[in-house]
């Protein structure tokens, strides 16, 4: 039998390596790159959202508004078309009638 050599412990750890460290200070990088990227695109994609909604009820505003304006312009006119006497008076290009007409 032969005597068996007795082996040392590392003096380090196996963590401690500086292959090892160097290793998992990399895959921390990573990690956290990973994490930023995500939380990046999902603020991203909540602003995109938010600002195309706001986009929205911007123009459902500006469509109500001008709906209201063309349907004044729709009751005035039609109340006008109503009055004959008036619209002959403008075919024929009779500014006094026509202001005798609108005026009553």
């Amino acid at each position: 039998m032969t005597p068996e050599k007795a082996e040392k412990p590392p003096s380090q750890p196996l963590l401690a390596s500086r292959l090892n460290i160097f290793g998992l200070a990399s895959a921390l990088f990573l990690l956290l790159v990973f994490i930023s990227f995500a939380l990046s695109f999902r603020h991203y994609q909540d602003e995109k959202r938010q600002m195309l909604l706001k986009d929205r009820q911007s123009a459902q505003l500006l469509s109500l508004i001008a709906e209201t304006y063309i349907h004044d312009i729709r009751t005035t006119i039609e109340a006008y078309a109503s009055r004959p006497l008036l619209t002959q008076a403008v075919r024929e290009k009779d500014a006094s009638e026509a202001r005798r007409h609108l005026l009553m």
